[in-house]
Order: C-alpha cells, then sequence, then structure tokens
C-alpha cells in the first residue's frame, strides 16, 4: 500500500521549484475578454512632453488580417482602440502632420485579450519614421479576469504529447487530470466536477450533452492558439462552473503554405520502468501522419486552410500482453474558409471531426476481452459574420455545434458471452459490461452587438450586447447486457447476477440567454466591468430509438414524456476592477466577483424515460445451479423521479490578482481565487427506510457504521434534487510568470496552492469527480454513499508547479521542456460490505486525506533541428523525450482493503518514450 510520502514532498517541492528556474520554457497571457475568436489593441498617443495627440492616425497591418489594414484616428482625450483583431503578429503605425512616424512592430494580438499600447510621437516631419520592436505589454488592464493562451509559437514548439490537445491544456495553472493517459478528455479546473467546463471550437460550445466532455479534436497542428479562462470572465460566457477552453483554427493567407509532418514511438523507443514486472508496460505502436496546407483563392479576399491527420497506436499498461491490446485509429479532418465580402463585412467557416475506432487501455482489472470500443466519428462546425458599422461599432452572428453518431461494442465483438465482474478481486472478465449506442447534437447560434462610447456618462465604455439560443442540445442513448444477464462473483465463485432487458434512454435541453457588458474606464487608470445575463433552460425527455443486441437500429420508436422535467431562469451577476498602481500601467491589481450557472448534463435526469427498464438481481442457487433467488430490484418507472423543484447548481467566484510587467514580453502574476459551489444535482432515496448496522472491518478490527434498508425495494424513490449538505469549497493561491517569445525564448510558469473539499466516493481519477449520472445508481442514492465522504477531492493535492517553453538554439537548433509537479493526492480507504439488502456496497472506511499517493514530477523535453532549404522551405527534425527520469510512481492503487488485491499498484507513471519527427515546412 503507498501511503503518506509528506516529508519527501517537501524534499521534491523544492527541487521541483529549483528545475523550474532552469526550465526555459512557455508563454503565458493574463487576461479574460468576450472576444472568443479575436483579440483587441487599444491605448493613448502624447506627444513629448505628455500632452495627449487628437488626430493621430493609427494603423494596424498583420498577414493574418484579411482584407489589408485596420485603421482608427485617435479622439479628443488621444485614445484610439481596435477590436475584433484577427490573432497574430502585427505591426502598428502612428503618423500625424508635424510629427515623426512611430512604427511598433512585433506586436502580438492574442484570443479574448485587450493590451495598452501607447505611443509617444516627436516633433518632426511624418517622412522620418522610429521604428520600436520591442516586445508589446503583456498587462490586461481592461479586463478583470485572467486567462491562459498557447499561442502558435508555443503549439508548435512544445514536446505535448501527439495524441491530443489535451495534454497541453494540463501545463495550465489550476488544472488536473489522470497524469497516465494524456488522451484523458476529463479536466479538473478550478476544483470544479469534470462535465463543468465549456469546451469551445472557434467560440461555439461543442460539449457532448450526455455528458458534457469533449472529443481530442482538431488535430494539434491545426490549432492557432489554445485558451484557457475561468477567472473574472465576462458576462457573454455561460454553462460552466469550471471554466472555458477555446480552441482557434489555423486559417489562410496571401502567401500558399503548408507542411506535412510524422512521428513516431515504437516498442524500442520506450523504457521499462517496471523491470521486475513481467508484462511491463508497452506501445506497439505510435504513427502520426499530417498534411496541411492554406493560402488564397483570391488574394485579400478569399483564404482556406485544411489539413488532414491519420493517427494509428497500439499500447497497453502493465499486466497485459500486448498482441491481445485493442488497436486504435483516428481520421481528422480539419479545414477553415475565411472571406472578405465588403470593406465591413467579414465571414468564416470552420470544421472540424474525428473518424475513431479506439478502447481504453486494458488493464489487469480491465482485460482486452472485457474493452468497449468506441466507433463513430463527431463533426463541429463554426461559422461567423462580423460587420463593422462605422469606427465604433461591430455586428457579429456565429452559430455551429456538434454531432455525435457513437457505436460503442465490445472489443471482441462477442454479442454471445456474458461478462462478469469479481467483488472479491476487483476483475472483470469473459465480456464487457454493457455496450450501447450514442446519437447526440448541441447546436447554438448567437448575434452580438459591440459599441465605444466615448461621450457617454462618464469616461468611456466598451459596451456589448447580445443573444444566444440552443434550439437543440440532445442525446439519445441505448444500452444492452449481453444474453440480458450479468454477473458478479466472489472471490471465483458465483454470487449474484443482474437480469435486464436493452434499454433506450433520451434528454433533450433548449435554452436562450441574453447579456449585456460594459467594461467602463472611469479615468487614465481605473476599468470597471459591469456585466449580467439572463438564462432559460428546459430539459424534457423526448422519444427514443431502441437497439438489438448487436447494437444495430431495431426500428421501434418509445414515447418520450409530455411537459418539461426542468425549468429554468438564472441571473448571473459579474463585476470587476482594474486599477493602474502607476501612470504606464505596468502594475496593476484586479478584483472580480461572478456568479456562473452550471451546466446540466442529459445524464442528469435521461433515467426517468419511459424506455428505461427494470433491473432485477438475483442470488445463485447451489441447488439449482440457477441464479434464481431474488436479491433485489430497481425499477427505474416506480423507484426513480426527477423533484420537479430542483434548482440549478451555481458557484459564486471571487478573485483579487495583482499583474506586474517586469519587462518587454515578460510579466509577474500573483492570485488568490475562492469559490462556493451550492445546490448540487444529486439522488438521494427519499422514501426507503435504514437502519444502521455494525460492519466489523477486517482491515483494522473496528466496527464500522453502515445502513441496511429494511423497507422493500419497491418502496425506494430515488430521486434526482438538491439534497442538503452537498456544498462545495474551493481556494488557490497562484504565481505565474510569463515570456512571450522574444530574445529567442519564451516562458510559462506557475506555482498554485490549491483547497478543494467536499462530498465525493472513494474512487480514484479524475473521472471520479463526475456527477453527470444523478440515475438510480448515482451518488448518493444510499445513505451509506455519505459515510466518510467529505474530505479533500482525490485531485486537491496541495501544491502544483508546472512549466513550459523553449529556446532557440544557435545553427537552427532548439530546445524546448515541460514540467509538471504535483505534490501526493490524497484518497481513502474503502470496504465491500456483502448481504445488504439493497445489495452489495462499496464504503469509505477511512476518509479521503487519511492516505496520499506519492508525489509526481514528471519532464518532457524536445531538442529539434530545422535546415532551411529556401526562405520559405525548411525540414524540421526533432527527437522528443517524455519521462525522462522514467519515474515509477504509482499513480492509482487497489484502495478496497475487503479485497484480496488491496495495495496493488494498478497505474504508474508511463515509462521513458522517446518519439521521432519529421517535418517538412513550405
Amino acid at each position: 500500500m503507498v501511503t503518506h510520502f509528506h516529508s519527501t514532498e517537501r524534499f521534491a517541492l523544492r527541487r521541483a521549484l529549483t528545475g523550474l528556474a532552469v526550465i526555459v520554457c512557455g508563454c503565458f497571457v493574463s487576461a479574460a475578454g468576450a472576444q472568443t475568436t479575436t483579440g483587441g489593441i487599444r491605448g493613448t498617443v502624447r506627444d513629448s512632453t505628455g500632452g495627449v495627440l487628437a488626430g493621430v492616425t493609427v494603423e494596424g497591418s498583420s498577414p493574418a488580417l484579411i482584407g489589408g489594414s485596420a485603421v482608427n484616428v485617435t479622439n479628443s482625450d488621444g485614445l484610439y482602440r481596435f477590436e475584433g483583431l484577427t490573432i497574430g503578429i502585427y505591426t502598428f503605425k502612428f503618423t500625424l502632420q508635424g510629427f515623426k512616424t512611430v512604427s511598433r512592430e512585433n506586436v502580438r494580438v492574442e484570443v479574448g485579450r485587450t493590451i495598452d499600447l501607447d505611443g509617444t510621437l516627436e516633433v518632426g516631419t511624418v517622412e522620418e519614421t522610429m521604428t520600436v520592436s520591442a516586445g508589446a505589454p503583456v498587462v490586461d488592464s481592461l479586463h478583470a479576469g485572467t486567462s491562459t493562451t498557447f499561442n502558435q509559437e508555443m503549439l508548435d514548439s512544445l514536446p505535448a504529447a501527439r495524441t491530443s490537445w489535451f495534454n497541453t491544456v494540463n501545463f495550465a495553472p489550476a488544472m488536473r487530470a489522470d497524469l497516465e493517459n494524456f488522451g484523458s478528455a476529463n479536466f479538473i479546473m478550478y476544483g470544479s466536477d469534470v462535465n463543468q467546463n465549456s469546451y469551445q471550437f472557434e467560440g461555439i460550445d461543442y460539449n457532448a450533452p450526455s455528458s458534457s466532455s469533449m472529443f481530442d479534436r482538431p488535430n494539434p497542428d491545426t490549432m492557432q492558439e489554445l485558451q484557457v479562462k475561468a477567472v473574472g470572465t465576462s458576462a457573454e460566457e455561460y454553462g460552466f462552473q469550471g471554466g472555458v477552453v477555446n480552441m482557434i483554427v489555423k486559417e489562410g493567407s496571401n502567401r500558399f503554405k503548408g507542411m506535412v509532418s510524422e512521428y513516431y514511438i515504437g516498442d524500442k523507443t520506450t523504457s521499462n520502468n517496471q523491470p521486475g514486472v513481467a508484462l511491463p508496460f508497452r506501445i506497439g505502436y505510435l504513427y502520426d501522419t499530417t498534411v496541411m496546407a492554406g493560402g488564397a483563392i483570391i488574394n485579400d479576399r478569399l483564404w482556406f486552410n485544411g489539413a488532414f491527420e491519420d493517427f494509428r497506436n497500439r499500447q497497453v499498461n502493465p499486466g497485459v500482453v500486448l498482441e491481445t491490446a485493442p488497436k486504435t485509429r483516428r481520421d481528422k479532418p480539419t479545414y477553415k474558409v475565411s472571406a472578405k465580402l465588403t470593406p465591413h463585412d467579414v465571414i468564416d467557416f470552420s470544421h472540424t471531426d474525428n473518424y475513431h475506432d479506439i478502447a481504453p487501455a486494458a488493464t489487469i482489472q480491465n482485460p482486452p476481452v472485457t474493452a468497449i470500443k468506441d466507433v463513430g466519428h463527431a463533426p463541429a462546425y463554426a461559422g461567423h459574420w462580423t460587420r463593422t458599422i462605422g469606427s465604433k461599432t461591430v455586428f457579429e452572428v456565429k452559430g455551429g455545434g456538434l454531432h455525435v453518431g457513437q457505436l460503442d461494442p465490445p472489443h471482441s465483438d462477442n454479442f454471445t458471452d456474458s461478462g462478469h465482474f469479481d467483488l472479491g478481486t476487483g476483475i472483470a472478465s469473459v465480456n464487457a459490461r454493457f455496450p450501447s449506442t450514442n446519437i447526440a447534437n448541441n447546436y447554438t447560434v448567437a448575434a452580438t452587438l459591440g459599441h465605444y462610447a466615448d461621450d457617454f456618462v462618464h469616461g468611456s465604455h466598451d459596451l456589448k450586447f447580445g443573444v444566444q439560443i440552443v434550439p437543440r442540445r440532445d442525446d439519445v442513448f441505448s444500452s444492452l447486457v449481453i444474453n440480458n444477464i450479468f454477473y458478479y462473483d466472489l472471490n471465483g465463485a458465483p454470487y449474484y447476477a443482474l437480469k435486464r432487458q436493452p434499454l433506450a434512454l433520451a434528454g433533450r435541453e433548449r435554452a436562450q440567454g441574453a447579456f449585456a457588458q460594459d467594461n467602463w474606464t472611469l479615468n487614465d487608470r481605473a476599468t470597471v466591468n459591469l456585466g449580467v445575463r439572463i438564462d432559460r433552460k428546459t430539459e424534457s425527455v423526448p422519444e427514443a430509438a431502441f437497439y438489438d443486441a448487436h447494437s444495430e437500429p431495431s426500428g421501434e420508436t418509445i414515447g418520450g414524456l409530455p411537459g418539461n422535467i426542468w425549468q429554468f431562469t438564472n441571473a448571473s451577476p459579474r463585476v470587476g476592477l482594474t486599477y493602474k498602481m502607476d501612470q504606464t500601467g505596468r502594475t496593476v491589481a484586479k478584483a472580480s466577483y461572478g456568479r456562473y450557472y452550471g451546466r446540466i448534463s442529459i445524464q442528469n435526469f435521461r433515467d426517468i424515460s419511459p424506455g428505461n427498464v427494470i433491473s432485477s438481481y438475483f442470488y445463485y442457487n447451489p441447488a439449482t445451479r440457477q441464479y434464481d433467488v431474488p436479491y433485489f430490484t430497481v425499477n427505474p418507472n416506480g423507484n426513480y423521479s426527477v423533484d420537479p423543484d430542483t434548482k440549478n447548481p451555481y458557484t459564486d467566484q471571487f478573485s483579487v490578482s495583482l499583474e506586474r510587467q517586469l519587462a518587454p514580453s515578460l510579466g509577474l502574476e500573483l492570485s488568490f481565487v475562492v469559490k462556493k459551489e451550492s445546490d448540487w444535482i444529486r439522488v438521494t432515496d427519499t422514501r426507503g427506510v435504514y437502519t444502521t448496522q455494525n460492519f466489523r472491518d477486517p482491515f483494522n478490527g473496528q466496527n464500522l457504521t453502515v445502513y441496511n434498508r429494511t423497507s422493500s425495494s419497491a418502496s425506494s424513490l430515488f430521486t434526482a434534487t438538491n439534497p442538503p449538505g452537498y456544498d462545495q469549497n474551493y481556494k488557490t493561491f497562484i504565481v505565474s510568470v510569463n515570456k512571450r517569445l522574444s530574445a529567442k525564448w519564451q516562458l510559462l510558469s506557475s506555482y498554485q496552492y490549491e483547497d478543494s473539499r467536499g462530498n465525493n466516493g472513494g474512487a480514484q481519477g479524475v473521472a471520479s469527480q463526475s456527477f453527470s449520472n444523478t440515475g438510480p445508481n448515482g451518488f448518493g442514492r444510499d445513505p451509506n454513499d455519505l459515510t466518510n465522504s467529505y474530505g479533500p477531492f482525490f485531485t486537491s493535492n496541495a501544491h502544483t508547479v508546472r512549466a513550459s517553453g523553449s529556446y532557440e538554439l544557435p545553427r537552427g537548433f532548439s530546445f524546448a521542456a515541460m514540467e509538471s509537479f504535483e505534490s501526493g493526492r490524497p484518497y481513502g480507504r474503502l470496504v465491500t460490505v456483502l448481504g445488504l439488502n439493497q445489495g452489495s456496497r462499496s464504503v469509505l472506511a477511512e476518509p479521503r486525506g487519511n492516505y496520499h499517493l506519492g508525489s509526481t514530477n514528471n519532464i518532457q523535453l524536445r531538442i529539434a533541428k530545422a535546415i532551411k532549404i529556401t526562405p520559405t522551405k525548411r525540414i524540421r527534425l526533432s527527437l522528443d523525450a517524455y519521462n525522462i527520469f522514467n519515474a515509477d510512481t504509482p499513480l492509482t492503487v487497489q484502495n478496497n482493503s475487503t479485497q484480496n488485491t488491496y495495495g496493488r499498484i494498478l497505474t504508474i507513471y508511463t515509462p521513458r518514450r522517446f518519439q521521432l519527427g519529421a517535418r517538412y515546412e513550405f
């Protein structure tokens, strides 16, 4: 058993902080704005005496800006502003008759943030030009929130795992993920549940409706920027309690360009960090091929960019024979088309998909024969129309969404033999549990109107108003039990079985929202962010299609339920304050408050569907050798309900921060965030009667109080509602250092202290903090679930250090590194209580926090060599190394002390791997 590592953690933390000082990496950006695909620049122009200059022409140009340069003129206060700029590298030119022209080069515009870029003009002629190449400011004094942006230089340089873009997101502050699985789609952001994040493609929500997770697309090579924002967001953002991950894909330009890349990992490039284990972790192969090209169909009018990725992989966790492992295949097309229709109208359309045939990596507990495949595709779409009205008003319409078509059959394609799970060992065998089919849609349409007012009330106002409509967010889920029976064994002997017919569940959400946001600049020091949004959501159960025993459409349809299951109307205030501590704005103090109403997952209520079926459990009868002794029954049509008065979960978030520009392109941020989450939706038995009894814990011989249902199965009513006592408390302190690419290096680094506490079970892994399932088997249905349940969440490790970035060496060489240190994650000890009338139950005998896993320190490195062929063509060869010290730190352990596998290490850090890469750019 792996337990307390507190003394070694302190040493490891000091070592990680020391390593942070020598790793040259990353680019971090602090901001939070309402721009979902674009950025902004504003500033004041003065003469050399400090007086403001009106009538200065400010021209912004960039290869990324379709249609030519953007032009603005300073007002009577010397102010100018650009909003809705395409992200990229810009040059800004300041001209006024009687003064020398000033040109500011290498100014980066990044998604969702607005920076101050002031100008100073000296007396002279317009023909005289002063060129300033210093980096642009890194402090955003307009918005009180913070975010992290991985820009294109960062994404192209880092040795992130090629399996998906998820690995990159893990290196943002306050993120938590499963450390052994770079391809995990589950993230904890600032302590909130994995199903309480908003994942956006080009600013359009594309969460899966059922569980609020997402697929690993687009391909990392196609991304222009990747933004993570969670603190102090504007009233335009909605549908999350954790945070927002927004992916912006590359678009074309006037120059035709592209690339072809190939990456490879194999058995020979993978080390063994378990030399004493007969079957260690192995990678049979990983091939990742991408082709991308883009350019102009019509210069400055019509651009395109497209890519296709072919990904192949086969690997196993310790204890599994490689040749039996499932194979993974993903094909990912992505493209974007942009057009300048008129001098005032720009449109774009983006599409990405993931045609996949995958299965989770097998483990000792879940061998390949029990795996469920995931076969299908999930296209996402996004489109924008932006119209500029004069110099101060912008109107935008956007829309898009997600379609999911997913078939989850047994990996073995065996629809004949029923599966088994051993309660004594925790090991599955024979076949998969519950094959299923899932069809889902999530579509959004939104319109916004932005206006800059410098003649309204006092100061200036960046006003934005908008509406969002979700006309269709639905999910149809069909599941079966092979042969209509699944067996539960006890240390190899028959114990009991589940008998169940195929089921069909469905859920639908429709939503409408409106918001108003005013970023009110009071004077040259203070800005107030004022926002409010109103949301209305209705949840219902439509008809559902049945699928047969082979997960094929049966042609049968089950009717839905009349009316709405839930209806929510919520008001969300947002307020923030920024204050420049000095005239230059190099030091900015910020504070924010916001209420964020959570996302309702279809799994929260779909179990009430008429297509749900009775689950009957029977003991094994040695006399008849059949499972014919009644144990207990769950009838969803009689034992399950949803409370019509259920409230939408919400989070109250408070933050204070201090940002300081230490040097051009180099910034420091200190932030403190407190969150209070309330009105969680959980399931509870509102009619069942339970009495206490003692259970003798075989681990320590002490008595543990457990709850046995004394009422009949038919009398229980498992109700999805807002039971009391489920609130979550979260607080964190973060120190961040960020350096944009300049002088050949870039840096993103952070230290975080975190404390996150609430009610949860004893499972490990990030997915353990997911409560999207509030059906009859959801957490809280049995009072035993609440025994020792309050405590630190599994991902609430106290100390975290993150660092990412690169350095350009002579002769075309470059070096990049990523480091992630975490102090040990807390967990509790479980016991399985048999013989209860409601079935066997896993109970926390000791709360989370009584045991800790060891601290982890993962370092990823890249050494690359660029070979220049022509001014526009080059080859880049790279060697990436993951887990360079070949650490074997346990990441999950068997924590059920009544199982004979107690203390077994289930997963460890994936061993050291070397990835070979070649990339041709033209």
